[in-house]
């Protein structure tokens, strides 16, 4: 696992995601699996987005 320093950091505002004070646009769902003694956590992102380019 990265050390914490390189982590973005989570924030759950009135139902808005925002990393490092970004927010996140488009969630249809999310999950958030926590491991409280080290404060690191997983986030799991259902987005809906309008275009799909996916370059190879």
């Amino acid at each position: 696992m990265k050390d914490s320093k390189s982590i973005s950091k989570l924030t759950i505002k009135n139902n808005h995601i925002y990393l490092d004070n970004l927010e996140v646009k488009g969630v249809k769902d999310y999950e958030v699996k926590s491991s409280a003694p080290n404060k690191i956590a997983e986030l799991t992102l259902k987005l809906v987005v309008s275009t799909v380019e996916i370059d190879s």
